[in-house]
């Protein structure tokens, strides 16, 4: 895995690996997605679990839990939102939460970056605190 993480880019490298004796094929020789073994989100878990801290990452895992159809209390500050089966669909839609709930215009290419819910506070605090600042600028002229 040492050597993936070297040349691909991050969202490239798998979460985890099955064994498997052999691929399951369909008749027709392409896979047989449908055989393969059943995956689990808490298998993505590359970190200890740890709960979200503060009120703006409980307020992002509970907007992740929402967006991903996962139980709150099974969103780590540390689970990759991509990991746990979210999608760039999925992506949109929870940036679009996160301007309905929190009030914050937060870009997309903020989620991509930070794909954590600790990351995601932080950039969403930074994000603020530059439009805050951007807009005293402003008010002068």
């Amino acid at each position: 895995m040492t050597g993936l993480r070297e040349r691909l880019p991050p969202y490239m490298v798998p979460a985890f690996y099955v064994a498997l004796e052999k691929l399951p094929l369909l008749p027709n020789g392409k896979l047989d997605r449908r055989a393969l073994p059943a995956t689990d989100a808490v298998a993505y878990r590359q970190q200890e679990f740890q709960e979200p801290q503060g009120e703006t990452e409980r307020s992002i895992a509970a907007i992740w839990a929402e967006v991903l159809e996962l139980p709150v209390d099974r969103i780590s500050r540390h689970d990759n939102f991509f990991a746990l089966g979210g999608h760039s669909l999925l992506a949109i839609r929870l940036i679009s939460r996160i301007r309905t709930i929190l009030n914050v215009e937060l870009p997309i290419h903020a989620l991509f970056e930070a794909p954590t819910t600790a990351g995601s506070a932080l950039r969403l605090i930074d994000h603020a605190f530059q439009t805050a600042d951007a807009l005293s600028v402003l008010l002068p002229i």
